[in-house]
């Protein structure tokens, strides 16, 4: 479990950056194989980014999520992708598919997690 938990803090980035509107922006970046995920929490998606040999980055598009995506992990074996909403307490499921393309399996609420943040992929 302890190996587990530190695979999904090392596939997990989380970079600040600062909006234009000096509000500062918070995006949660998880792989899943040769497929970042980027949450963006105020449109409700991800961006779905293709990782290339060299690092050559190639957008795949977006995927929507609940409102106000704060987290998101993968799981160990890299099959499924989970996003926490912070907005309603969610958490939507997506099964990662070939060439990481994500289809939503479902969504949960989590009693009491509104507003709440982080989230673990065992």
């Amino acid at each position: 479990m302890l190996r587990s938990a530190r695979r999904a803090r090392r596939a997990r980035r989380i970079a600040e950056l600062r909006a234009p509107e000096l509000a500062l922006v918070r995006t949660i970046v998880v792989r899943a194989g040769s497929v970042a995920y980027a949450s963006n929490a105020g449109s409700g998606t991800l961006s779905d980014v293709g990782l290339g040999v060299g690092g050559q980055l190639t957008s795949l598009g977006t995927t929507e999520t609940s409102a106000g995506t704060v987290d998101a992990a993968v799981a160990a074996n890299g099959r499924f992708l989970y996003v926490q909403g912070g907005a309603a307490g969610t958490v939507d499921t997506f099964q990662v598919g070939v060439q990481g393309a994500l289809t939503k399996v479902g969504t949960v609420t989590v009693p009491g997690a509104v507003g709440g943040e982080g989230i673990v992929a065992l």
